[in-house]
């Protein structure tokens, strides 16, 4: 993900530290694992005194300016072990706050568009210490470890210790934000507004995969990011603008689409066809991303709304439009965010997603996967056990045909055809056929060998410090847990619960 510079610049005394902080944690991640199973077996449960410990000293030093990457990580372990399951499941703090990041990554990752975002480039002229850097680069660590098997033992401690970090620099990059939401620690918040403060990053830091958009109205092309890419042209008072569409707001009235033949009834009919402002797609994304209204100053619509899995983009606008990239017009649903309670920054948030052709709703208080036996015509759902009391919220929709963007040794990138919301066989290694990308200075290297390293002239007694730390950490990782975890040939067994 890196250029040949970032990766010189890494041995610094920060990132030194870095090495050491990670076998520290670790450490302290397996001795808490084997509190809590102590206390497991012991039939115990984490007390509310103990909870309220956690969240003091959370906000006390994040308030401080004091690190609190370490207590996030306890906070998420207080949750108890996260057992095996068919996806990998993120775990939630205690008290549950984090459901509004975890219900929108958990429907990320199933996206195909998202396949491969641990290779993407990112932006090399930006310092390594950029908050926004480092949020990003938490991201697609956490998506890379989330389509590994279910993490067990000193793997799962990794998984933890990834959620912690992107949670911490998440929280820390929004700190007195102005203009925009503060994610604080421990605080509910809206997970749509987590969905767009993570889009601007990625389309603001990643350099590859893009698509470089060339309308009349920005001949010289707009760059996106190749998942999120889509511009709209909106009508007003005679004369015509665009506007990006995918990381931007696209907020319609529920159900976003309707089952009547015409999309009549449905919100992103009356949002593209409304009087003061008609919107037609010029380029159609890839990934359609709708949040439902359902949220008002009357408060929350708890309506039943109908789920519509496939929907053709024909049916929403008028005779004669042709949009500027070819493909398929059609649209299926491959994530959906849920709401559970009253208002938007409360209550608990899960996710519906659609993952090697089964559909799952996933929670993470306590982190559950349950396999449905197919997507709900409606919901809520009185058919369908903890479905039938959720709210469809923010609708996760991809083009068909639009697979992972994987990036090519020379920067350009191929995608992987989706037929049937299932990945087809991958394609050759092809050029970006959307629209050359800006060059890409410093493409991903080879690793340094230690003869480079030498000869960069970073001291000898540096590349022994490292060596030392990275030998620490490779065998705080290859230690037996899974003895101390009470596991046995790969699977957990179970005690009470903490918490």
């Amino acid at each position: 993900m890196a250029d040949r510079p970032r990766i010189w610049g890494a041995f610094s005394e920060a990132g030194l530290q870095r090495l050491q902080e990670e076998a520290r944690g670790l450490d302290k991640i397996m001795k808490r694992f084997t509190r809590l199973r102590k206390t497991q077996k012991a039939g115990k449960k984490v007390t509310n005194r103990e909870r309220r410990a956690y969240i003091e000293d959370i906000q006390r030093q994040y308030a401080a300016r004091l690190p609190i990457e370490g207590l996030i990580r306890d906070t998420l372990l207080t949750q108890g072990l996260i057992l095996p399951a068919p996806v990998a499941l993120l775990q939630n703090t205690r008290p549950e706050t984090v459901c509004y990041m975890n219900s929108v990554l958990q429907a990320i990752a199933a996206l195909p568009g998202f396949i491969g975002a641990e290779d993407w480039l990112l932006n090399n002229t930006i310092p390594a210490e950029d908050l926004g850097l480092i949020t990003v680069e938490a991201f697609m660590d956490l998506l890379e470890v989330m389509r590994q098997p279910t993490p067990e033992g000193a793997e799962q401690a990794g998984f933890i210790q990834k959620q912690a970090a992107f949670y911490t620099s998440m929280f820390e990059l929004t700190r007195g934000r102005a203009g925009g939401e503060e994610f604080i620690p421990l605080n509910q918040n809206d997970a749509d507004t987590f969905r767009l403060t993570l889009f601007d990053l990625l389309v603001r830091l990643v350099t590859s995969p893009i698509l470089r958009i060339r309308t009349t109205a920005f001949p010289e092309g707009v760059r996106m990011l190749a998942p999120l890419c889509g511009t709209l042209g909106v009508s007003l008072g005679g004369g015509e603008v665009q506007v990006r569409g995918i990381d931007s707001l696209m907020e319609v009235a529920a159900p976003p689409i309707s089952l009547d033949e015409d999309g009549a009834a449905g919100g992103l009919m009356k949002f593209l066809w409304d009087p003061d402002e008609v919107k037609q797609f010029q380029y159609l994304p890839d990934t359609l991303v709708l949040r439902a209204a359902i949220f008002g100053f009357e408060g929350k619509v708890q309506d039943t709304l109908p789920i519509v899995e496939v929907f053709d983009m024909n049916t929403y606008h008028g005779d004669g439009w042709v949009p500027t990239n070819a493909g398929s017009t059609r649209y299926r649903l491959f994530g959906l965010v849920c709401h559970h309670g009253e208002t938007i920054d409360a209550g608990h948030y899960t996710s519906i997603v659609f993952k090697e052709g089964q559909w799952w709703h996933i929670d993470d208080a306590p982190p559950s996967a349950k396999a449905l036996a197919g997507l709900p015509a409606n919901l809520p759902s009185a058919d369908t056990e903890g479905l039938e009391n959720v709210n469809p919220y923010i609708f996760f929709y991809v083009r068909e045909g639009k697979g992972p963007y994987q990036v090519n040794d020379d920067g350009t990138f191929v995608q992987q055809a989706v037929v049937g919301g299932f990945l087809a066989p991958p394609l050759p290694n092809i050029a970006n056929v959307g629209g050359a990308p800006p060059p890409i200075a410093g493409l991903a290297p080879a690793p340094l060998t230690l003869a480079e390293l030498t000869s960069s002239g970073i001291p000898a007694a540096t590349l022994a410090r490292f060596a030392k730390a990275k030998e620490q950490l490779e065998k705080q990782k290859g230690k037996k847990w899974s003895r101390k975890l009470g596991q046995k040939k790969g699977r957990i067994t179970r005690g009470k619960r903490s918490g």
